[in-house]
């Protein structure tokens, strides 16, 4: 007689099998959710990495929130002007000097945002030690290098 057509060996073949999907399953959940960052994750791991005191992190969570609040309407009108720009771009014949407008008034945008950003980088610099900000110099470099992939 066949060994799959035992119930016996059939109904362990089909736990084996089940048990293998559950395993692969919880394996692919545990792989993703450890690989995926969080901005809070992140921000807990920059923490750690300048070793800040509770004051310290009180200091930069408030500044970042008013560095966002700030900046999120720039983004916004950044982002608005960019959606004219492209619908500028696709008429036929193009307009240059609405195109040069609104690249102007992207340049300004994100001048302001770039002024508001080193603005937030100089406060918080200031609660730090000198080794926290030589830490915090260092890991804003290797931060910005990776946006720009070099």
């Amino acid at each position: 007689m066949n060994f799959f057509l035992k119930q016996k060996n059939l109904l362990w073949v089909i736990a084996l099998l089940l048990i293998a999907n559950v395993a692969t399953f919880i394996g692919v959940v545990i792989a993703y959710t450890d690989k995926e960052s969080s901005p809070e994750k992140d921000r807990n791991l920059f923490f750690k990495k300048l070793e800040l005191t509770e004051s310290q992190k009180k200091v930069f969570i408030a500044r970042k929130a008013l560095f966002r609040s700030i900046n999120e309407p720039l983004y916004d009108r950044y982002d608005s002007i960019m959606i004219r720009l492209q619908h500028q771009v696709s008429i036929t014949p193009t307009d240059t000097a609405i195109i040069r407008k609104y690249t102007d008034s992207l340049g300004l945008l994100n001048a302001q945002i770039r002024r508001n950003w080193i603005s937030y980088s100089i406060e918080v610099r200031r609660c730090l030690s000198k080794e926290q900000q030589l830490r915090y110099d260092k890991l804003t470099l290797e931060h910005l290098k990776c946006k720009i992939g070099k």
